[in-house]
């Protein structure tokens, strides 16, 4: 599968609706609808639908690559993985189906380079530690929201909200598909 296939997915069934709370001047703040690319959404899309693509962008290539990285974590003691409920709650199967994956979230200019009325967003994206190439082929973005849209309403921040989320979609892949994320403990 091409990126313009991957691209090509319809993206209503794939985008999510989340609750947030934004800036709104005059008002402090206000909850507002954003979207939002669910990871356990586009994980059962490739999965079902584009299964090699599945196989080369979230697996390196080779399913085997799952048990060599797991079996190489347990061999090194990577403190990330040495009493990890992982090996407890899935003890049956993550050697084989708990995909390792890496989240990245951080402020980019989007417009106005250089220019006084530069506008930043925060973007946040996810990939598989398994990935082998250039990355613009291989990470998945999650969330985009301008910067100066982050708020804080009734305690409650635009992040907080936003990982909130994103812990649910990691947490339900990790309960019903066949291949799961390892990071659903970080989040919760």
């Amino acid at each position: 599968m091409s990126l313009q296939q991957l691209a090509g997915m319809k993206a209503r069934d794939q985008l999510g609706i989340i609750r947030l709370p934004v800036k709104d001047p005059p008002v402090a703040a206000r909850i507002a609808y954003h979207n939002i690319l669910d990871p356990h959404v586009l994980f059962a899309t490739m999965h079902n639908e584009f299964p090699k693509c599945f196989e080369d962008r979230l697996c390196g290539g080779s399913f085997d690559n799952i048990r060599r990285f797991w079996r190489d974590m347990d061999d090194a003691g990577h403190p990330a993985f040495v009493n990890h409920e992982m090996q407890c709650r899935h003890a049956a199967k993550y050697q084989t189906h708990a995909i390792p994956i890496t989240i990245h979230g951080d402020g980019a200019p989007i417009s106005g380079l250089g220019k006084s009325w530069l506008k930043l967003a925060e973007i946040h994206s996810w990939s598989s530690c398994l990935s082998r190439g250039r990355s613009w082929g291989y990470n998945f973005m999650v969330f985009v929201m301008y910067e100066g849209l982050m708020a804080v309403r009734l305690g409650v921040t635009t992040r907080a909200r936003f990982f909130k989320r994103l812990s649910w979609s990691l947490f339900w892949d990790d309960l019903t598909s066949l291949f799961c994320p390892l990071s659903v403990q970080f989040w919760q």
